[in-house]
């Protein structure tokens, strides 16, 4: 399928707070925990984490403390998805956790609620490939570098997620921690069809757990299994495709450094133009192969589509 050639003490203290409103809070109510400004206590938040992933009922107070905070996650939230914009990178979608999601992870991972890096997150697709996702990624760092504590970086690209490859930066907003998506769009195009099918074939889908009644047949000869499967592989065909094209991009820009600077170089001119002209050609080939992977990831969508319709 494709083409290969192509080569995260205990202070009150008063303070800048992110909640409901944002402002200057003179009374010491502030509580950090591990870094994290919170309106209740940190051993408060876990236990109340540890009640939701055993399955135990919530009291009101419990209740009302856990949506204040989502409040206070919601509001760093806002500010994160504000500065993106601002900077030219408004995000595509932008989120706070269900509680059953929240739950989902607390069961699954071996985390304490306040260990949670994405109960807020943004996404940001990127119009262009890894050179210019590894842009974004250091603009976003440089956006957040006065915050008290530092930003963080995932980079899924480097070791998969059973095959999900982005880079995520967790900001931290008044010490709350904000997660940001960066995706390709051709990274973006495959996690959307994992999601989709999650949905339908089972949530451990995106778990590397593969899906629900792997033998059911969803085409003539083709199980969910095979299907599955066959859309790993195409995303192993893709990061392949973009580590090549991410070679070509950072070719380019070197040779373009080299031809601003000139002097002795001028006296390559034949050889810097024919190597320019090789970068041309070998780009509109990679520009043509991308096309097709994009068509190809559409066309699987709009099958999720009709698989869940049926």
């Amino acid at each position: 399928m494709g083409d290969r050639s192509y080569c995260r003490p205990l202070i009150i203290a008063s303070t800048w707070r992110i909640g409901p409103q944002i402002g200057w809070n003179s009374a010491p109510t502030e509580r950090y925990c591990r870094g994290v400004a919170l309106s209740i206590s940190g051993s408060r938040f876990d236990r109340i984490g540890k009640k939701l992933a055993d399955g135990v009922e919530l009291d009101s107070s419990e209740q009302d403390d856990l949506e204040t905070v989502f409040g206070e996650y919601d509001a760093a939230r806002e500010v994160v998805q504000d500065r993106l914009s601002q900077l030219g990178h408004p995000p595509t979608t932008s989120r706070l956790k269900t509680t059953t999601t929240l739950v989902d992870k607390l069961q699954r991972e071996p985390l304490s609620i306040r260990g949670i890096d994405d109960l807020a997150g943004v996404r940001v697709v990127i119009d262009g490939g890894r050179w210019k996702q590894d842009r974004a990624r250091d603009q976003i760092l440089a956006l957040f570098e006065k915050e008290a504590k530092p930003s963080k970086v995932h980079d899924r690209r480097v070791v998969s997620s059973h095959g999900y490859r982005a880079i995520h930066v967790i900001v931290y907003v008044d010490r709350i921690p904000v997660e940001i998506q960066i995706r390709t769009e051709l990274q973006h195009l495959w996690a959307e069809i994992v999601e989709k099918l999650g949905d339908i074939w089972g949530r451990g889908l995106r778990y590397g757990l593969g899906p629900d009644e792997p033998d059911t047949a969803v085409a003539e000869e083709v199980t969910r299994r095979l299907m599955f499967d066959s859309i790993k592989e195409l995303g192993e065909q893709i990061d392949e495709f973009e580590s090549h094209a991410y070679g070509l991009s950072h070719a380019d820009h070197r040779l373009r450094e080299i031809e601003a600077v000139g002097g002795s170089w001028l006296r390559h001119r034949a050889e810097l133009q024919e190597l320019r002209g090789e970068i041309s050609q070998t780009h509109e080939r990679l520009v043509m192969v991308e096309e097709d992977y994009r068509r190809r990831l559409r066309l699987i969508l709009d099958m999720c589509a009709q698989l869940e319709a049926s």
